[in-house]
């Protein structure tokens, strides 16, 4: 599967993979099956019967990362990113604006310091203290997929 990957990095080491997969199962209505383990990352795949719904990465680092942000205008640290792989031939903005509500999701529940982008939006938004700052071209061109989410 060729996958666009959407990360939700995390200030902090949050999620582990049982945290994850409740998350996943509360949000999407599926549970998610480790599939392969390497180093400090672990695989995990979320089905729906035999369907693969969308592959999902939770990788801790045992030093901050960092990602060069342009909503923030800085360095933005962190230590855990929860990354869902999406196949690039179904990955609809739809699908895609789920993904996003889903991470906010996470950050409602875990209060932290987040920041969520792709390799194909770069910045996507940045979220400190319930405050979410969007990228403006990417709000611009998607507002209406997030009609029901606070945007400022």
């Amino acid at each position: 599967m060729s996958s666009i990957d959407y990360d939700c990095l995390l200030t902090s080491e949050y999620y582990n993979e049982d945290t994850l997969d409740k998350a996943v199962e509360n949000y999407f209505s599926c549970k998610l099956r480790v599939s392969e383990r390497f180093g400090s990352t672990v695989y995990m795949e979320a089905q729906a019967g035999e369907n693969l719904l969308f592959g999902i990465y939770l990788i801790n680092y045992e030093n901050e990362a960092v990602w060069d942000s342009d909503i923030i205008g800085r360095d933005y640290h962190y230590r855990q990113c929860v990354s869902i792989a999406l196949d690039k031939e179904h990955a609809d903005m739809g699908i895609v604006a789920s993904v996003i509500d889903f991470f906010l999701k996470l950050q409602d529940k875990n209060k932290q310091e987040m920041l969520v982008k792709s390799h194909v939006h770069d910045d996507i938004c940045h979220v400190m203290e319930g405050k979410i700052t969007w990228k403006e071209s990417f709000y611009r061109q998607y507002k209406e997929l997030f009609t029901g989410i606070q945007m400022w």
